[in-house]
């Protein structure tokens, strides 16, 4: 038995990077299951409670997964899972390379090796702002000038000297 479960247990790389789990992926009838958490938590960008279920997303692409439904909807759009999402020991158990494909990503299974590779593009880039940085034109060597040293101020050692100006001393009684 130990040899068998031992042969179902998969290796998951997300851009060929292992993904550490205490839980480890492994396959139910046929396809590469894994919990919800870290696996898909590494590959995308948010994961919020929907109505009923869970909205994964990642850039513009977001699922939304409900436990025993064998369809993943993205708003008004369905997809057909192979198998739906199911609870075991307090953990959502989802088809990992389906919901990798949805967000995106490439998947590839290495039979031999029991190795799911998914590679992803960095998320697209939604607000640009443009660095102060102005790079010096084509053919030009910029050159550095250290700035200019202040100029040296006149300073006054010793001890002071007393006050030559008289200091007018009012009456108080005039206030």
């Amino acid at each position: 038995m130990s040899a068998l479960l031992a042969a179902t247990l998969v290796t998951v790389l997300l851009d060929g990077m292992p993904i550490d789990a205490s839980t480890a992926a492994r396959i139910d009838r046929g396809h590469v299951v894994a919990p919800l958490d870290p696996f898909v938590r590494a590959l995308a960008d948010r994961i919020d409670d929907a109505s009923g279920g869970v909205r994964i997303a990642r850039g513009k692409r977001s699922i939304v997964l409900r436990i025993g439904s064998n369809v993943a909807r993205d708003g008004s759009l369905s997809q057909p899972l192979p198998m739906a999402p199911y609870l075991r020991a307090g953990l959502t158990i989802i088809p990992l390379a389906t919901i990798a494909r949805a967000l995106g990503g490439t998947v590839r299974y290495d039979v031999v090796g029991h190795v799911l590779r998914i590679d992803v593009e960095p998320s697209p880039i939604e607000r640009f702002t443009p660095s102060p940085y102005v790079p010096p034109p084509l053919g030009s060597v910029p050159t550095f000038a250290p700035p200019e040293p202040p100029a040296p101020r006149e300073s006054v050692t010793g001890i002071p000297k007393p006050r030559r100006t008289p200091i007018l001393i009012e009456d108080p009684s005039s206030y």
